[in-house]
């Protein structure tokens, strides 16, 4: 799904994931980041990286941003049904963003 197709606050929370990514990778050693590439040949271990991903992304006070593109991918895009179905099981779901969205305190942005 093309980037500039998500609402403005979407591509904000987004962008707000990637750099959640850059985040986690400057606090690895290089034989942490080899770990990390290997998570990417099973989908379950995939799962749960991205999720903490999202997690992360809140955390730093993205989560409705997050939230925005999710929703916007799962329930208004022209997205595939495949897409989609990768989306909901690879990452938050929006009522799990807006879960962890609730419980957070810590409202700094990137």
């Amino acid at each position: 799904m093309p980037f500039l197709d998500l609402p403005k606050e979407g591509q904000v929370g987004i962008l707000g994931h990637e750099l959640a990514h850059i985040l986690d990778y400057e606090t690895k050693s290089f034989g942490q980041l080899l770990v990390t590439g290997c998570f990417y040949i099973n989908a379950h271990s995939i799962r749960n990286y991205e999720r903490g991903i999202d997690r992360v992304t809140v955390e730093r006070g993205l989560g409705e941003k997050l939230h925005d593109a999710y929703q916007y991918i799962l329930e208004e895009s022209q997205a595939s049904l495949k897409y989609k179905e990768f989306k909901k099981f690879t990452y938050l779901e929006p009522s799990e963003i807006l879960e962890h969205v609730r419980e957070s305190n810590i409202k700094i942005e990137f």
